[in-house]
């Protein structure tokens, strides 16, 4: 399955769906039912700015793809001027502040990582495995068990698809060859491409496309009384991907970082150097960089000394405890002078 533990990610491919089917219409279907198209890539503006940059960029593939398809005329690039202008409003409210704080302070780049694409091999026998749990615990991301499984079906149903299913099923292919090292990453390694830093995230649309082809297999295998059992139908599909989806999840969540109480920053992990990347520099000005050591060992400072305070984590966040405070009759926050790297929000309660 693709990665899970990137919740903005995820969230972006709920509305992918509505961002496509906006596309075609423009392109390729009813040029008026441009609507879709401006509230889904909205949407995923707000949820995840590099799927926005990603989709934009499959967008162009599939248009080179299928260019001799389209017949552009200009009630279409209307429509997709009308789509452009309505995104870009809706998104003012994220898109004028996100570009506002860019211009005020200077924020690094993405760590760069060499483009290197998935093994095939391991990104099918992972698929067929059905696993979800992350790379650094051995794991490859892949598409799941019901999507490769699609994929194989699709090389046998290909000459019952009708002209828009097997443009579907290509465009599911090659993004699943993308991800691997079929393409030659290496040669856009240093373009504005580079900033995707993992080619697996094109999975993303692979799951997309492959799950309208998956949908048009079904419908083949009960092409003779589907209509009559649909509602059997679906429930027993609904039922068989749950299954799937829930027993890939089980296995996995005993084995996340969450879970494991030993991978908690301590003072023992603090003095052996062996503090998990948490990829701090990506997310915070250049400017609050030289306090990211003291962020990832929990360093704040109470009355002019310095002290490493382990958390203790709950489902709503971190709390801290300050030990062997002297108290006094006054509130402790009238008392003490604390510290803490102005990047990091806390919420300071007193007594």
């Amino acid at each position: 399955m693709p990665r899970i533990n990137s919740l903005a990610e995820y969230l972006a491919s709920i509305f992918l769906p509505l961002c496509f089917l906006g596309f075609y219409q423009i392109f390729f279907g009813a040029e008026k039912k441009w609507k879709p198209l401006a509230i889904g890539l909205s949407l995923v503006i707000f949820s995840h700015v590099l799927t926005t940059f990603m989709t934009i960029l499959m967008f162009i593939v599939i248009l080179v793809m299928l260019c001799y398809r389209i017949n552009f005329t200009k009630s279409r690039i209307l429509s997709l001027v009308k789509a452009i202008i309505a995104t870009v409003l809706a998104t003012a409210i994220f898109t004028v502040p996100f570009l506002s704080e860019e211009a005020y302070q200077k924020y690094g780049v993405p760590d760069p990582v060499v483009l290197k694409g998935l093994d095939l091999s391991k990104l099918i026998q992972f698929s067929l495995d059905n696993t979800s749990y992350r790379a650094i615990e051995g794991n490859v991301y892949n598409i799941g068990l019901v999507m490769i499984v699609a994929l194989f079906v699709g090389i046998i149903a290909f000459k019952k698809f009708n002209r828009s299913m097997r443009a579907i099923y290509l465009i599911f292919v090659v993004t699943f060859l993308l991800s691997t090292k079929v393409f030659p990453w290496h040669l856009l390694q240093n373009t504005p491409i580079q900033v995707i830093q993992y080619p697996f995230r094109i999975l993303l649309f692979a799951s997309l496309f492959g799950s309208v082809i998956a949908a048009k297999e079904i419908t083949l295998a009960f092409k003779v009384s589907f209509d009559k059992y649909f509602a059997g139908v679906a429930v027993l599909t609904a039922v068989i991907a749950g299954g799937l989806w829930y027993s890939s999840i089980s296995n996995t969540y005993p084995g996340t970082l969450l879970s494991k109480p030993q991978l908690v920053i301590d003072s023992e992990m603090i003095d052996s150097g062996k503090i998990p990347d948490s990829y701090l520099e990506q997310y915070v000005p250049l400017s609050a960089q030289k306090n990211l050591d003291q962020v990832a060992k929990h360093v704040v400072e109470i009355n002019g000394h310095e002290s490493a305070q382990i958390p203790r984590t709950a489902y709503n966040g971190n709390f801290f405890t300050f030990k062997h405070i002297k108290r006094a009759t006054k509130s402790i926050c009238h008392i003490l002078s604390i510290n803490i790297p102005r990047h990091i929000f806390m919420v300071v309660k007193c007594r």
